[in-house]
């Protein structure tokens, strides 16, 4: 079953690579979609005029706790998407607070505690058994496992585990996005390293499916930003979806069987 109240969507990370094909699906597909912006991003005007002319509220709401609560209560979102992630590089260039501890982790709790208050506070956590609960769709990473090395996974292990925690306590559901790589000739940020490393390992997945053996391709295999958008768009609105981890093969499923089904 697929929620059909069309109630707004709210996407955080909206100026990143993912959040952007997620701003333009989520508004082709006719969902009520409000993009949040950070007021001091460098991207903040062209993102937002192009957000605009989709059809995308813009939520130019600073990154601190009782503004982002104040923004989520107002909307009262069915869905939320939690796509931030910086980069070391990044980080390094834009100084404190800007590192995985503040971004990847600190601004996405703040997230997940504004929609669980929402619940809390609306009652709304009575609807998790007929699936009408708010729920929280976190992009995570393939590899986010206890025990994961680097700054990165360890930052992803950590705030899927808090996002369990306070969905357990809140009533809010939850969705875990794990994909591989995600790259393509239309990312605007620079990272050579990472690119690099997918074109050969996509070749070389793409060398073992031509034997046959598909499986690693499938799971390993680098996803393009408006594939994961139609696997996002699709774990956040189906009921069925609740409470799950879909690592990269379940992610390229859905994204294949969304555009399907889209089309048709």
């Amino acid at each position: 079953m697929t929620r059909t109240e069309r109630s707004p969507l709210l996407i955080f990370g909206a100026t990143g690579y993912t959040g952007r094909a997620l701003v333009e699906l989520a508004c082709a597909r006719g969902w009520p979609t409000h993009a949040h912006i950070r007021p001091a991003s460098s991207r903040a005007q062209s993102a937002g005029a192009r957000f605009e002319s989709l059809g995308a509220a813009l939520e130019s709401v600073p990154w601190e706790a009782d503004a982002i609560r104040d923004c989520v209560a107002r909307l009262r979102p069915q869905v939320v998407f939690g796509l931030l992630g910086t980069t070391q590089k990044r980080a390094q260039a834009e100084g404190p607070g800007n590192d995985y501890a503040a971004v990847d982790v600190g601004m996405t709790q703040m997230a997940i505690d504004a929609l669980a208050q929402l619940a809390t506070e609306t009652g709304r956590a009575t609807g998790r058994a007929t699936g009408s609960a708010p729920r929280f769709v976190y992009l995570s990473s393939l590899g986010a496992r206890e025990g994961a090395r680097g700054a990165y996974l360890r930052a992803r292990v950590q705030v899927e585990a808090y996002l369990r925690a306070k969905a357990e306590a809140s009533g809010i559901e939850f969705a875990i996005a794990r994909p591989s790589f995600i790259t393509g000739p239309d990312r605007d940020e620079s990272r050579p390293g990472e690119r690099i490393t997918s074109v050969i390992a996509d070749a070389g997945l793409g060398a073992l499916a031509a034997l046959g053996i598909r499986g690693p391709r499938d799971r390993y295999a680098s996803m393009r930003g408006h594939e994961l958008a139609r696997a996002l768009l699709e774990i956040g609105t189906r009921n069925e979806a609740r409470d799950q981890v879909f690592e990269a093969d379940a992610l390229r499923a859905l994204a294949a069987t969304s555009e399907a089904s889209f089309e048709a």
